[in-house]
C-alpha cells in the first residue's frame, strides 16, 4: 500500500486516538494532523471526530468507532457519516465494512456497523450497496439494512430529527464573515437535514444578500442559526422538515 496523505482532521470532541501504520499511537487534541494510508482512527464513549478528504468529502466518526484508511474508509465497528458536497472530487470513495461496500454517488449518508448487522441512512443524494457482486441502491428519505445472513430491509426514514444529533454536533467548516444570509442558511440547512425557507418574499428581498459579519467557529449549526438571525433580527420555527424565516417580534 502507498504512503500517502488521504486526509486532515479538523475536528475532534473529547479523546481520540490514532495508530499511523508502523508507528505509535498518538492522541490529538486539536485540528490539522495529517491522516495517510493505512492509518487508524478510533473514537471512544465521550469523543467522535470530523476529517476531510484530500478531495473535500468530509467524514464524521461517532463515539466507540474505529476506521481505517485507504483510499477510501473502512469502518470496522461504530457508526460514520459522509457529507460530499457539490464541491468535493472524491467520486471514488468508498466505505467498506465486512457485510458490503458503500458507494456514494453525490450525498450525504451515514452508515452503522452494529455487531453483525450494517445500516445505511440516507440524507441526500444516493448511495449504492454492494454484497458480493449484488448492488441495491437508496436515495434520499431511505435506510437500507443489511443483516449477518445478508437479508436486505429497507425502510422510509427523516432526513433530519434525533438520530441525526450526533452529525450536528461536528458542523461542516463555514467562514461566516463577509458571506450571504442566504449562503449561511445554506449551510445550517445541510448540517440539519432541513429544507430552509422565508416566511414572505418581502424578507428575501430585504435579507437574501446582506453580508455577514462575525465567527461562529465552536458553535453547532442550530446555534449559530440562532445567533445570526438574532443580529439581523430575524427569528426562525421548525416545521416538518423545514426552517421558516420570519421577522422577529
Amino acid at each position: 500500500m502507498a504512503d500517502i496523505e488521504v486526509a486532515t482532521l479538523q475536528m475532534v470532541t473529547g479523546a481520540i486516538t490514532v495508530t499511523h501504520r508502523n508507528a505509535e499511537a498518538t492522541r490529538p487534541t486539536g485540528a490539522g494532523l495529517r491522516l495517510r494510508t493505512g492509518d487508524r482512527v478510533e473514537t471512544a464513549a465521550d469523543s467522535r471526530a470530523m476529517f476531510v478528504l484530500t478531495g473535500g468529502t468530509i467524514v464524521k466518526v461517532d463515539r466507540n468507532t474505529r476506521i481505517s484508511l485507504d483510499r477510501g474508509v473502512t469502518l470496522d465497528r461504530g457508526a460514520l457519516y459522509v457529507d460530499a458536497g457539490p464541491q468535493a472530487n472524491d467520486r471514488d470513495v468508498v466505505v467498506r465494512t465486512p457485510l458490503a461496500t458503500v458507494r456514494h454517488l453525490g450525498t450525504q449518508f451515514e452508515v452503522r456497523l452494529d455487531g453483525s448487522a450494517v445500516l445505511v441512512r440516507v440524507r441526500e443524494g444516493e448511495v449504492a450497496m454492494d454484497v458480493r457482486g449484488v448492488e441495491w441502491k437508496a436515495g434520499a428519505g431511505w435506510a437500507i439494512g443489511l443483516t449477518a445472513d445478508l437479508r436486505l430491509e429497507r425502510d422510509q426514514i427523516a432526513t433530519y430529527g434525533p438520530e441525526w444529533s450526533w452529525v450536528a454536533e461536528l458542523p461542516r467548516p463555514f467562514t461566516l464573515e463577509g458571506s450571504s444570509l442566504r449562503a449561511f442558511l445554506d449551510w445550517v440547512s445541510r448540517e440539519l437535514g432541513r429544507r430552509w425557507q422565508y416566511e414572505d418574499h418581502s424578507i428575501r428581498e430585504r435579507f437574501d444578500s446582506i453580508v455577514q459579519r462575525g465567527p461562529i467557529e465552536g458553535l453547532t449549526a442550530k446555534q449559530a442559526l440562532g445567533m445570526v438571525l438574532d443580529a439581523n433580527r430575524l427569528s426562525f420555527r421548525e416545521t416538518e422538515g423545514r426552517l421558516v424565516i420570519f421577522r422577529g417580534r
